[in-house]
């Protein structure tokens, strides 16, 4: 049984890597210059974007395999919109097997999902499993006894370490940065980035990366960097509202919102009205922008 402090173990040594890192590793190509995929720099980026875009730890990367997963065909949902396509992979959380988990290789295409776009996390599983075959996907992404060493041919704690490697390889291939990139620098960058960069919720982002507490979720978070914008947004408040340009909002309560409606609803009534007596829309448009002026 492994030592309870494992749980509470955080990577310090492992840096955070940058907004403009993460857009070249994911822009990082999987074609040669012939424009034939290249199995390890596909199966690498896949590594990549678990590590990155879900806060895996490499040994999650080494269990998913596609008898795991459950594939959500895109189109018009009612409730949401438009849905993109994308690829459900359930498991257990790594630290706490009890805890089960859920992550999704999601399509980032704008509008409609492209096939020929290798930026794509959706479409870059879909195109590794096309390669791979049904029967070694159903045993990992990564690694297969059925594969006789085509694969990576590694055992044991070996297959672990070369998906550790995998940010690295890409880095020597595109030059991210001049120092050596780890597979833990993956995790801290989801949780520092998701929190400090893209301000998503702490909870939000302890689900997907199956932190059970707050204290150890923030553990993963890097003092050195802080999006400078989300902190000094309540002072630029302060100093909007003390020069006169702060508009308070109108819509917290519904009678506020009513009234709000109401009056918008009348100027559209007295603009409609206008149109319909034969006036000019471009000196009615004129005309309001010089009463705005004004005021």
């Amino acid at each position: 049984m492994k030592d309870p402090r494992w749980r509470d173990y955080v990577p310090d040594a492992a840096g955070t890597l940058k907004p403009e890192e993460v857009k070249k590793i994911a822009n990082s190509p999987i074609r040669d210059k012939h424009g034939v995929i290249n199995k390890e720099w596909l199966r690498d980026k896949v590594a990549a974007m678990m590590l990155i875009h879900m806060g895996h730890h490499p040994v999650d990367c080494l269990r998913a395999n596609w008898k795991s997963c459950e594939e959500l065909v895109g189109g018009i949902d009612p409730a949401r919109g438009l849905c993109q396509p994308c690829i459900k992979l359930n498991g257990r959380a790594t630290k706490r097997p009890g805890q089960r988990c859920r992550w999704y290789f999601s399509c980032g295409c704008q509008k409609k999902h492209d096939e020929d776009n290798d930026n794509c996390e959706y479409g870059l599983l879909k195109k590794l499993v096309a390669l791979l075959g049904d029967e070694m996907a159903n045993e990992s992404f990564f690694w297969t006894t059925k594969d006789k060493g085509k694969n990576w041919g590694l055992q044991g704690r070996q297959k672990k370490t070369k998906i550790s490697e995998a940010l690295q390889r890409i880095n020597r291939r595109v030059g991210i940065r001049l120092g050596k990139l780890t597979g833990d620098m993956g995790r801290k960058t989801f949780c520092t980035l998701g929190k400090n960069f893209f301000l998503f919720h702490e909870d939000h982002l302890k689900t997907t990366s199956g932190h059970k507490t707050s204290e150890n979720f923030v553990k993963y978070l890097d003092p050195q960097y802080v999006n400078v914008g989300a902190e000094t947004l309540l002072s630029r408040v302060f100093q909007a509202y003390e020069q006169g340009n702060y508009l308070p909002p109108t819509t917290n309560s519904l009678p506020h919102l009513m009234v709000n409606m109401g009056e918008k609803i009348e100027r559209l009534e007295k603009v409609l009205l206008l149109l319909a007596c034969g006036a000019d829309f471009k000196k009615i448009l004129i005309a309001h922008h010089q009463k705005k002026q004004l005021h």
